[in-house]
Order: C-alpha cells, then sequence, then structure tokens
C-alpha cells in the first residue's frame, strides 16, 4: 500500500465514524421525538398497533411518509445518505487500493 492509499483510506475511515456518529445523534433524536408524542396504552411493540392513531409505529410510518416533523425528515434522511455515500468511498477505498 502506498502513502497516498493509506492516507486517503485513514481519511475515508475517519470520514465514516464522523458519519455515524452524526446519524446516530439524529436516529436517537428521532426516536425519542417520535417516543414523545405517541400514546403507549398497549405497549411500543403491540401486535395490533393499527387500531391505536397515535401508535409509535402508526407515528414512524406517517414520519416516513413526510407528514409528521418534516425538518428532523429531512436532516435524518440526509445522516442516512451521509454514512452510505460514506461507506461506499470507504469499500471503494479499500477494495481498489
Amino acid at each position: 500500500m502506498s502513502d497516498f492509499s493509506l492516507t486517503l483510506y485513514n481519511a475515508l475511515f475517519v470520514n465514516f465514524a464522523i458519519a455515524f456518529g452524526i446519524f446516530f445523534y439524529w436516529h436517537g433524536k428521532m426516536i425519542f421525538t417520535i417516543m414523545g408524542v405517541s400514546a403507549f396504552k398497549l405497549g411500543v411493540a403491540s401486535w395490533n398497533f393499527s387500531n391505536t392513531q397515535n401508535s409509535f409505529q402508526n407515528n414512524f410510518i406517517r414520519f416516513t411518509a413526510g407528514l409528521i416533523f418534516p425538518g428532523l425528515r429531512r436532516k435524518w434522511l440526509m445522516a442516512i445518505s451521509y454514512v452510505a455515500i460514506s461507506f461506499a468511498a470507504l469499500f471503494l477505498a479499500a477494495v481498489l487500493g
């Protein structure tokens, strides 16, 4: 391995670690935000969650559809994209380097 490819690999690994940290933060914020507005009458993962309009599962479905918290959804999707692109770049550098 040349010095350039080793430096590139290390930089991409640090970039991936930062991307994962950002994603971890936004994913946690998304979970706690949805849990805060959800009603837990039957538990978190109930078999009949579709009967409860304000359940965690229904709120998550509405979140992914963009019906609630659109600003948080945009940041959450950008964090997922950042992790995916960083991982792909790291993988390509490892394979081609």
